[in-house]
């Protein structure tokens, strides 16, 4: 009876210290919270966080439509180039050669 009593009070001594170490790392991640609300930005207001993320979005769509119309043209050129060689194959008997110079000339000062 004695050895059920002393184990009860062993296993109650052991919860308390476990519950005031939990506590006391409660405390501190509390603590380390507030410390840093405390050190961010005031400026840093979801408004304002929102408004440059639109803006970021805006910008890279700007970009991106840039890009994809810069592709498109070029590969409208290529297309072009590729048709007028077929045009001037068939229709006069240049060598490639002549054909490579003729459209240089061409897209160059075009």
């Amino acid at each position: 009876m004695t050895q059920t009593v002393n184990n009860n009070d062993h296993i109650e001594n052991f919860l308390k210290e476990y519950l005031i170490q939990l506590q006391q790392q409660f405390d501190q991640c509390t603590a380390q919270l507030i410390n840093q609300a405390l050190s961010c930005p005031q400026s840093m207001q979801l408004s304002l966080i929102e408004s440059q993320l639109k803006e970021f979005v805006r910008l890279h769509h700007l970009d991106l439509t840039r890009k994809i119309n810069f592709q498109i043209n070029k590969f409208k050129d290529h297309i072009r180039e590729k048709e007028l060689f077929q045009q001037l194959q068939s229709s006069y008997p240049l060598t490639n050669e002549q054909v490579i110079i003729f459209l240089f000339i061409l897209f160059f000062y075009s």
